[in-house]
């Protein structure tokens, strides 16, 4: 008796597509190898186990306890080898899989993994750019001993919400090398420093030599400046105005003059034209080299704001000077003084003003009643 063949069809969407990215980057075997587990226990690795999440997040993402009713519609064989069936993709199993990444320290394992992805493709770990931002959270969260679910300076206009601070280091490529995500109320200024140390954790000595860290003003402080002069990091930020010699480097640029044209970046009407000059200077007794770079876009949205300053304060003064020119005194002495009054609280970056006094001479008025006598003055 033949036993009629029965035909199963799949409809596997990006599943297989994913899989086989996955293969290709070495997914699964980073996992196991920095993953705890007993190979003697399981059917499926650790790796396999969060592989058919990562393929579950992205072919639409199920609650985990849907991740199995996925699997009935997909090939599992295919994807995750013979003898693997959609129920040994259970919650229990990715449960206990997640636990097994929370134990390895899930940064430092995502971090291997995008290294290892990074040289597999042939790309360079030279220079990584760094930011951060806050994500806000509803509800109420217990056990946060580890994460201080917090309110903070909100960067998604939330103040009312509670927060945790996430923070990426991306290659040009756009790969998120390494990830970190801090307590609520973490600044940038802490936040760098913390992650700065991680990187050096993540990163061989041959990478962290090549490497050049790409970061905003809040890198910039005397006890950041202090790390990665010692940790013989290269990096490229923004000095802030708080420190004195930024204003110093800027002024001795302009009267120096000596700049070096750099043309334009980009194509465009609107593109700018840049010129850069490069200085030695010392912070906090270490030496550093500061580049001041002008913008002919910038100097034309300043020349904007200038004139509208000039025109705001012209008509401020010519508004005053008036009404204290229509201001009649009783003598000569008071409208001096009103002057003097006037010259000390009204000062100007922009403009000058010379103030003098009119003198009239009046007769006094009569305060008599009656009619006036014949040798009385008329007023």
């Amino acid at each position: 008796m033949n036993t009629p063949l029965k035909t199963y069809s799949y409809t596997s969407g990006p599943a297989v597509l994913v899989d086989r990215l996955c293969r290709e980057i070495e997914f699964e075997q980073t996992l196991n190898e920095l993953l705890p587990w007993d190979a003697s226990r399981c059917k499926l690795s650790p790796g396999a186990r969060i592989k058919a999440l990562v393929i579950n997040v992205l072919s639409g993402k199920d609650p985990l306890c849907h991740v199995k009713r996925f699997y009935r519609d997909q090939d599992v064989e295919l994807l995750f080898g013979d003898g693997v069936t959609a129920d040994d993709l259970n919650d229990d199993a990715l449960a206990r899989a997640l636990d097994k990444l929370h134990e390895a320290t899930p940064w430092k394992v995502y971090s291997t993994l995008a290294i290892r992805t990074m040289r597999k493709l042939g790309l360079p770990i030279s220079t990584l750019h760094n930011d951060t931002t806050s994500v806000s959270l509803h509800s109420a969260y217990e056990g946060e001993a580890d994460l201080k679910i917090v309110r903070g300076h909100s960067k998604d206009y939330r103040p009312n919400l509670k927060q945790i601070m996430l923070g990426l280091a991306v290659s040009p490529e756009r790969i998120p090398i390494l990830a970190n995500v801090e307590n609520g109320n973490t600044s940038d200024k802490t936040w760098n420093f913390t992650f700065i140390r991680k990187l050096r954790q993540t990163l061989g000595q041959e990478d962290w030599q090549q490497l050049l860290y790409v970061a905003d003003s809040a890198l910039i402080t005397k006890r950041n400046l202090k790390y990665m002069k010692r940790l013989h990091l290269r990096f490229v930020s923004r000095l802030p105005d708080l420190f004195s010699v930024c204003e110093e480097v800027k002024r001795a640029a302009w009267e120096s003059g000596a700049w070096q044209e750099i043309g334009r970046l980009s194509q465009g009407p609107s593109a700018a034209e840049y010129r850069i000059q490069s200085m030695e200077r010392r912070i906090d007794g270490r030496s550093f080299r500061l580049i001041v770079v002008y913008s002919s876009n910038l100097d034309a949205r300043k020349q904007r704001a200038l004139d509208s300053t000039l025109k705001k304060e012209e008509e401020r003064l010519t508004r005053l000077i008036r009404k204290l020119g229509e201001t009649e005194f009783h003598c000569e002495s008071d409208a001096w003084q009103a002057i003097q009054r006037f010259n000390s609280e009204q000062r100007s970056a922009w403009f000058q003003w010379k103030l003098g006094v009119q003198t009239v001479t009046r007769p006094a008025k009569r305060t008599g009643r009656g009619r006036p006598k014949k040798e009385e003055p008329l007023s």
